[in-house]
């Protein structure tokens, strides 16, 4: 379990941590609203659900110091979850600085270990040092209407959106044997040959798999 050092931090957020931490219930609401510059429309768009981050982390996370790459970690909600509730250690990369600035902001001002956040591209990283990855379909927003956008500082296309599958899918290809792969609404792409499911759930509106490279 992480330490949090005290801060100066509203007791309500200090607490609603604790409870995290400690395995007690946290809402939704009660954690996006540390995030008040965000408003909740693009939290329950955007932002990984309690619930299926920590099934996610749990499974993702086979033994301590395991490492887990978030993909388009956005406010970091999946690796802040992730690190307060399991021995992994988690990195997100994201390419919006508002959103990348929030989470290291945040991580400054909690202090929690096992957790760090780049400012790039996914594809432009080296995955084989990792042991499992994190997809909450970081690229449909190159498919969708400016309505489910969260803004327009990142210029996509189908052009783009596939590129971005193609990569993903030859990285889980050439992942080491062991590597476990969760997804939240899939990632856009098909598993290659060598993986096999370890669970398939409904959650949360939406259906999370956990995926296994077994050769």
């Amino acid at each position: 379990m992480r330490k949090i050092i005290k801060t100066s931090l509203l007791p309500s957020a200090s607490e609603i941590l604790e409870r995290l931490k400690e395995g007690r219930e946290v809402s939704d609401k009660e954690f996006d609203g540390l995030f008040p510059q965000f408003d909740s429309r693009l939290s329950e768009m955007h932002w990984t659900p309690l619930k299926v981050a920590l099934r996610a982390a749990t499974l993702l996370v086979q033994e301590p110091g395991a490492r887990i790459l978030d993909v388009g970690s956005g406010i970091g909600k999946f690796c802040f979850v992730g690190a307060l509730t399991t021995e992994g250690k988690f990195t997100g990369v994201e390419l919006r600085e508002n959103l990348l600035l929030t989470a290291q902001n945040f991580l400054r001002t909690l202090r929690i270990s096992g957790v760090s956040f780049q400012l790039r591209s996914a594809l432009e990283l080296d995955w084989s040092p990792f042991d499992g990855f994190y997809f909450y379909n970081p690229f449909y927003e190159a498919l969708v209407s400016p309505d489910y956008k969260l803004d327009e500082s990142i210029k996509s296309s189908k052009g783009s959106f596939r590129r971005s599958v193609l990569f993903v899918e030859n990285q889980l290809r050439i992942a080491k044997r062991g590597t476990r792969v969760a997804t939240f609404h899939g990632f856009g792409g098909e598993f290659p040959l060598g993986y096999e499911i370890l669970i398939r759930e409904e959650l949360c509106g939406g259906k999370l798999e956990v995926w296994e490279k077994t050769s």
